[in-house]
């Protein structure tokens, strides 16, 4: 589940906050601080990926909680409760790039669309961030393929040519001779035309 911490100093708040099933929205509910350096020494302990705070708080306000929270998980998705509709605010919550910024007093229902909306762009960041890790997986097994293609290839044209392979150029330039396997062949010949590196021009179709 997606962890969450909240943050309010009033306890009205902080109750009716805590009773919604957030386990059913595939949400933990990790933490409740009355204050931001409580929040912030639970952003610490429970690493969340939303912090759900408000604003005006004793001790450290949501502005600069969020700020901190930033500098131990930077990817931290941020919502911002306040009763105060200052325009300052709002300003500062889009350049600490806040998912929303909610007015008290709130519907449930808001805040619980805001949090999914969060959810949201964590699942998306994650499924992408998947989406990387195995597109370099391919490249660098494709780039074993080829390498491994043309060592080989050189061996053979050198022992053909009646050599022992010693003096076979191993530098990674592509061979002007066939290469049987058709897939290795497309690649090779994708690379014969373009100087610049397999990983900069392969592009995989889905």
């Amino acid at each position: 589940m997606i962890r969450m911490v909240i943050a309010d100093d009033e306890l009205l708040i902080r109750q009716g906050l805590q009773s919604i099933s957030w386990s059913d929205y595939g949400i933990e509910l990790a933490g409740v601080a009355a204050n931001g350096i409580e929040a912030l020494e639970m952003v610490r302990s429970v690493m969340p990926s939303i912090l759900l705070t408000d604003i005006r708080m004793p001790g450290l306000d949501g502005l600069k909680l969020i700020r901190a929270a930033k500098e131990i998980v930077p990817d931290i998705k941020s919502i911002l409760l306040t009763g105060y509709q200052d325009f300052s605010y709002a300003q500062t919550a889009i350049h600490l790039r806040a998912i929303d910024y909610i007015l008290k007093p709130s519907d449930p229902n808001e805040i619980i669309e805001v949090v999914l909306k969060a959810k949201k762009q964590i699942e998306k960041e994650e499924q992408e961030k998947l989406e990387r890790e195995n597109f370099l997986r391919q490249i660098s097994c494709m780039q074993d393929i080829v390498r491994n293609a043309v060592i080989v290839k050189k061996l053979d044209a050198a022992q053909d040519g009646g050599q022992d392979g010693s003096d076979a150029d191993t530098s990674g330039d592509c061979p002007p001779y066939p290469v049987r396997n058709a897939v290795i062949r497309q690649v090779l010949d994708y690379i014969s035309k373009r100087s610049t590196p397999i990983f900069c021009t392969i592009h995989w179709n889905r």
